[in-house]
């Protein structure tokens, strides 16, 4: 029987609201941290907040074709985020950010910014997966993901 990320939170020394000292460190301990379920790629756009939870969790970003030069390697991977309070708010917050930024080159020799995609996943520690997701992809690719703040 697998234990509920609460009862995860609660025997790593957290309390119920997911405080306490133990917390810095799960991200360190990849078996302390409950399992991440990211949903399906959705169009970079307001029409995916209509699916977001409104709970804390993790996203992801990355470009919908082609991949981006990185030192050790190519990904589609542009960045990642976290949300303590609402995945909803929080890429409404994004959303309301310039988006898009490279401009690719079409088949017909004319150029457009190129297409994004996003998914999520609920997380009570939405902070340590954030962290955990983002120093893998950094150890991985030798930086961090294009467009990361």
């Amino acid at each position: 029987m697998r234990a509920s990320a609460r009862d995860v939170a609660l025997s790593a020394g957290m309390d119920a609201r997911g405080g306490g000292t133990a917390r810095r460190d799960l991200a360190r301990v990849p078996s302390m941290l409950p399992p991440l379920t990211f949903g399906r790629w959705f169009p970079y756009a307001a029409e995916a907040l209509a699916e977001m939870p409104d709970e804390p969790g993790v996203f992801q970003v990355r470009r919908e074709q082609g991949l981006v030069d990185l030192p050790r390697g190519k990904s589609a991977m542009l960045r990642y985020g976290a949300a303590e309070s609402s995945l909803r708010r929080s890429f409404a917050e994004l959303l309301a950010q310039p988006g898009p930024r490279a401009m690719i080159e079409t088949g017909d020799g004319a150029a457009e910014a190129e297409a994004w995609l996003v998914r999520w996943a609920s997380s009570p520690v939405p902070r340590e997966h954030y962290e955990r997701l983002l120093r893998g992809f950094t150890e991985r690719f030798g930086a961090p993901p294009r467009d990361q703040p």
